[in-house]
């Protein structure tokens, strides 16, 4: 008697999903393959939930943005000191004497490591520096800006009384008239100046003399120190410390120390290594100045950059339905992520937000947007050619994403390499846009591949249809490796 075969229909679902995942020679039973999926499963669950996690511990770093990110003085107040400049002998200075003077002041500033600062000729006979608004933004451009190089005179020999009496009240970079002292050493007797750290958030810069230098300031201590006598050092046109002396220092070393900041203490050793200005400096009061980008110019920035997320959103709902969360939502991962490593490095002093690292920011958005896409359209497109839907999943970052490898290295690299570089402005792209790539890799893997999966384990495997996916027929699909 002829015995009747069994079909049966194509399998979708999780019993789909069993039926063709199996390790091994044997074919492993219904309820192994039933744990494996649950296992899986809730892997990737808890993988998006410590990612949640992480993006919530973000927020709260950074809330409220502009209290929690410091920002560099294009994006918020600054200070503006201004100084007039005139010849040894009271006259007004040539034009190109002021150009030679801002251009050694800019030249200082930019040794001193601040991301943002503008210096600019103000009339004949001025110069204005700009600096984002801290404590000591005018003691650095009283520092910077003046006529540069270092002198080392004896107090009892400094004859300018308002100076003497700021300094005994504890004051920072003190201007002194140059017609008021006489030094026994100049920068000329200097080997080498460092920054270095003093503990407890200060900052000193240490001077190696060369061995001329070394004996005379060692002869003058030793006379100093018999009535404990004090050495009022000079950088520019201020004095910056007036140390006692209470006995002879020897070794060809000093140190300029006085609770300065990393920034006080970078631009005393700018200042004082720089060649001398034959040229006087006279400092007017420091201003508050308000940003170069107005308040009404971030509101535009923040609002262009919601609205940006909000059409990346609607674009891709359009574009590939339901399977929009991925790179929608991963953008706002991407976003969040940004955000807090900013406030988390302002937080230790370690970061500004300047005009060069929010194109560094938009840079690396635009290519985290173009990735999570690419992720997504792969995906689907793969499916809809005919492949397995497991197996799109599973080769859609590898293949998808294999182009951005080499440029993502390069960039990378490049970053890295502008952290070393005296130049402001890519010291602070690079510095972005190694935050950036960190954050795209998040939004990328950590979440975009790891909900895709675990979508493909679930509805989309399931019913397909809900989410944009169209198969022409269950037999053009090309089973692959498991997840």
């Amino acid at each position: 008697m002829a015995r009747q075969e069994k079909t049966s229909e194509p399998k979708t679902g999780v019993a789909g999903w069993n039926e063709s995942t199996g390790a091994g020679g044997g074919r492993p039973t219904r309820g192994s393959r039933r744990n494996k999926l649950v296992i899986e499963r809730r892997s990737r669950i808890a993988s998006l939930i410590a990612l949640l996690i992480v993006c919530v511990a973000c927020v709260v770093c950074f809330w409220p943005i502009k209290d929690t990110i410091t920002r560099g003085l294009w994006l918020k107040e600054g200070v503006e000191v201004v100084t007039t400049v005139t010849t040894n002998d009271g006259g007004k200075p040539s034009a190109d004497e002021l150009n030679k003077a801002a251009a050694a002041i800019r030249e200082r500033l930019g040794a001193t490591g601040i991301s943002e600062f503008s210096v600019y000729q103000k009339g004949d006979d001025s110069i204005a520096i700009d600096l984002a608004k801290s404590e000591d933004a005018s003691v650095i451009a009283k520092i910077v800006g003046g006529s540069g190089g270092v002198q080392f005179v004896r107090s009892d020999e400094l004859g300018d009384a308002d100076a003497l009496m700021m300094l005994n009240a504890g004051g920072k970079a003190v201007p002194v008239a140059r017609d008021t002292y006489k030094s026994f050493m100049d920068g000329s007797s200097v080997s080498s100046a460092n920054v270095i750290d003093a503990g407890n958030g200060s900052h000193a810069v240490e001077i190696v003399f060369s061995e001329e230098g070394g004996k005379t300031f060692a002869e003058v201590t030793k006379e100093l120190a018999k009535d404990t006598g004090s050495i009022a050092i000079i950088v520019g046109d201020c004095v910056v410390s007036a140390p006692s002396v209470s006995e002879e220092i020897s070794g060809g070393k000093v140190y300029i120390s006085g609770d300065f900041s990393a920034a006080e203490a970078g631009a005393i050793k700018a200042a004082l290594k720089s060649e001398p200005l034959n040229l006087k400096f006279s400092f007017g009061k420091a201003t508050e100045i308000g940003p170069m980008i107005t308040k009404n110019g971030l509101w535009a920035l923040s609002i262009g950059a919601i609205v940006a997320l909000v059409a990346f959103a609607v674009l891709s709902f359009v574009r590939i339905g339901k399977l929009a969360v991925v790179p929608s939502v991963g953008m706002v991962v991407f976003s969040v992520c940004m955000l807090g490593i900013m406030a988390l490095m302002s937080r230790v002093h370690m970061f500004t937000l300047t005009i060069p690292g929010v194109g560094a920011g938009i840079c690396l958005a635009l290519v985290t947007a173009f990735a999570l896409w690419t992720l997504t359209t792969y995906f689907k497109g793969r499916v809809e050619q005919g492949k397995s839907i497991r197996g799109a999943a599973t080769s859609a970052p590898r293949d998808a994403l294999r182009p951005l490898g080499v440029p993502s290295v390069v960039v990378g690299v490049a970053s890295i390499v502008f952290l070393f570089l005296p130049i402001p402005a890519l010291r602070e792209f690079g510095l972005v846009a190694i935050f950036g790539i960190i954050c795209g890799l998040v939004a990328v893997f950590w979440y975009g591949v790891t909900l895709l999966r675990l979508l493909v384990m679930g509805s989309i495997q399931a019913d397909p249809a809900s989410w944009g996916i169209h198969i022409a027929s269950a037999e053009n699909a090309v089973e692959e490796d498991s997840l």
